[in-house]
């Protein structure tokens, strides 16, 4: 008998692990999650504010001419230094070819291409994007679990205007409870409601 109860607390204690924070969850994504496009515009490029890694990526797509960033640190493995860059596809001789990244990519570029980073005071694209931590809610009695808000934006940069919108939620799980801390957004979260994956192009046409 002992050892029936000792299972079924196990059992209990596994479900309450694994659905702590779902329900808040289900609700917040219900509340506001989702996508709202206000206007499409036509555009070669974007700036991003908030982009880190490789954000030429989108470049090798075809689905922009050009991506402009700002990267806070002197130097890292995608960027040659701090600033604000202009970054392009061009061909093999420009002086603003960043061969560090390009000879990573020439699998991926035609012949003769490389990925380009131009120096620049500030943007010069018109739109912009960014995704941010907009809220954090700490779950009581939840051993640390959290929900954090993200709201994506797509903007004109002269004066702020919206032209569109997402809105997410993310639960992350305190891994002492869990095992994994891993995170679960509103697309899995069973609300029904979620952003679109790819806001960006669906803009920035």
């Amino acid at each position: 008998m002992k050892l029936k109860v000792i299972v079924a607390a196990i059992g209990i204690m596994f479900v309450s692990a694994c659905t702590m924070g779902y329900d808040e969850l289900q609700a917040m994504c219900k509340k506001d999650a989702g996508t709202v496009i206000y206007e499409r515009v036509e555009v070669d490029g974007y700036y991003s504010d908030n982009c880190t890694g490789p954000c030429w990526s989108e470049l090798l797509h075809d689905q922009f001419e050009f991506v402009e960033i700002y990267n806070p640190t002197e130097r890292d493995f995608y960027n040659p230094g701090k600033g604000y860059w202009h970054i392009y596809l061009s061909k093999q001789g420009d002086e603003n070819c960043y061969s560090r990244v390009t000879s990573r990519q020439e699998h991926r570029l035609d012949s003769g291409q490389c990925i380009a980073f131009k120096k620049i005071d500030k943007p010069t694209a018109i739109y912009g994007y960014k995704h941010e931590l907009s809220d954090t809610f700490i779950l009581k009695n939840y051993y640390g679990s959290e929900i954090s808000k993200y709201i994506t934006t797509a903007y004109r940069i002269s004066d702020n205007k919206v032209l569109a919108e997402s809105v997410d939620y993310r639960l992350d799980r305190d891994p002492s409870t869990t095992g994994d801390g891993g995170g679960v957004g509103c697309k899995r979260s069973g609300s029904g409601k979620e952003p679109l994956k790819y806001m960006k192009t669906e803009v920035f046409e």
